[in-house]
């Protein structure tokens, strides 16, 4: 279990603004706070800095297209970075769907057709609620099932505490004492920088999962609800 703490005191250790055993005065750790959740916000729109992939569910209503996502939305959860999959639940059947872009939504002449079951997704990058797109529109009342990437979420207090998976607390303490740095008015040496780079990069492909099949219309990539490519 690591503590905000403990992960700015790492930092600051890699940037030899304090020594060994040495805890960190009030100001640079409320500083070292201030710099860590900024660092966590800024990994979130990075869909793989997370590790996992959580499921949500909402009801959905016979012929409405529409849904939102997102905070008090019709599917009420935090805002996510990614939406992974998709499928449609009815009688206790789950049906894939195939999550499409910008351009391939466009592309359907008839948005209006309706069907029992909808065969692909559309997520716009609306904020603060994303707006989920079903085609055909679902003449019958079902579920739908969405696998999410939820955001990291930041420390609210010095003595805050996370469980991370193997190789997080290295990822975040380097990658920190670079960001932490220009504050204390001291450069990160080339080794730290080259372990922030490779941490982060290795936890980043643990998280990646690859698309095994393409179902036609989609171009096999994963859909980001933020940039909406």
């Amino acid at each position: 279990m690591a503590t905000a703490q403990t992960l700015i005191t790492r930092a600051l250790r890699l940037l030899s603004v304090i020594g060994s055993g040495v805890t960190p005065d009030s100001n640079a750790l409320a500083d070292g706070l201030t710099a860590l959740n900024a660092m966590l916000e800024g990994w979130r729109n990075q869909p793989w800095a997370s590790w996992s992939i959580d499921e949500v569910t909402g009801s959905i209503v016979a012929n409405q297209q529409s849904y939102t996502l997102g905070p008090s939305g019709n599917i009420n959860t935090t805002r996510p970075i990614n939406i992974e999959n998709a499928r449609f639940q009815l009688i206790g059947v789950d049906y894939p769907l195939q999550i499409i872009d910008q351009a391939q939504w466009a592309s359907i002449r008839v948005k209006t057709l309706k069907s029992n079951i909808p065969h692909y997704l559309y997520p716009t990058g609306d904020y603060p609620l994303v707006t989920l797109n079903l085609w055909p529109i679902p003449t019958q009342a079902a579920t739908l099932i969405l696998g999410v990437v939820h955001p990291l979420a930041g420390f609210a207090a010095l003595g805050d505490t996370v469980s991370l998976p193997p190789g997080y607390e290295q990822a975040i303490a380097y990658n920190l004492a670079i960001c932490l740095a220009p504050e204390f008015g001291v450069s990160a040496s080339g080794e730290v920088v080259q372990i922030a780079k490779k941490s982060l990069a290795e936890i980043k492909r643990m998280n990646s999962q690859p698309i095994t099949a393409d179902l036609g219309v989609t171009t096999g990539r994963r859909y980001n609800i933020y940039s909406d490519f």
